[in-house]
């Protein structure tokens, strides 16, 4: 069964070599300064692209660090800064994180819990992690 056609917008340069032979996936990569680092473009060119241009039914995103407290945590500004103006510009915000991400901190915090509609997280994630997201109005999902 063929499920309904995708269009995925990406900056990584990872991605798109994923996912580029499935028939019902329309790619869009936005470009800008390449950071090596990551593997992602970033910069004016990009935030520009975003900013005036695309809408997003789900924003999937993850993250450096991931506190129940302050929100999603990232240690490179470029980065964070692109990944706010997605989530400002998408309908459902989707963390995808796994549980060791809550044992660390870092510099940027671009989005707080309030604008999180889902985490994904694997099966090591603690229950009171789980039970704080839940009270936050975030729906928890446990991939097994």
């Amino acid at each position: 069964m063929q499920s309904e056609n995708i269009t995925l917008i990406t900056n990584s340069i990872f991605i798109p070599q994923e996912m580029i032979m499935e028939d019902n996936i329309n790619l869009i990569c936005v470009g800008g300064v390449l950071n090596k680092f990551i593997g992602t473009s970033d910069g004016d060119i990009w935030e520009m692209l975003v900013k005036n241009n695309f809408y997003a039914n789900k924003f999937f995103f993850s993250c450096f660090s991931i506190s129940t407290e302050v929100g999603i945590l990232d240690p490179i500004q470029n980065d964070a800064s692109m990944k706010a103006m997605f989530a400002l510009k998408s309908q459902k915000n989707i963390c995808l994180v796994d549980s060791s991400k809550f044992l660390l901190y870092s510099t940027f915090n671009w989005i707080g819990l309030d604008k999180i509609n889902v985490i994904i997280s694997d099966s090591g994630i603690s229950k009171e992690i789980v039970d704080k997201l839940v009270l936050k109005g975030i729906e928890v999902l446990v991939a097994r």
